[in-house]
């Protein structure tokens, strides 16, 4: 999204998009300052299902990326 980029642009930090799938777009995001791409949605299921189970997703997909960013030593650990 426009919103990511740009932000990505002005403040040359690290910018994470979380969306509700990753298609093969999404590798253009790269070029254009974002540094990785996470999609909540872990497997194929329809819309309606999607969006029911999409705080549960969210929830479960920025708890994955802490546990990463903290693995890697993020946080001042």
């Amino acid at each position: 999204g426009k919103v990511p980029v740009g932000v990505a642009r002005r403040t040359d930090k690290p910018v994470i998009a979380i969306v509700g799938s990753v298609d093969e777009g999404a590798r253009a995001s790269y070029d254009h300052g974002i540094t990785a791409v996470f999609g909540i949605t872990p497997k194929p299921q329809a819309l309606e299902a999607a969006l029911a189970d999409t705080a549960d997703n969210l929830t479960a997909t920025a708890e994955n990326i802490m546990r990463t960013w903290l693995a890697a030593g993020g946080g001042g650990r």
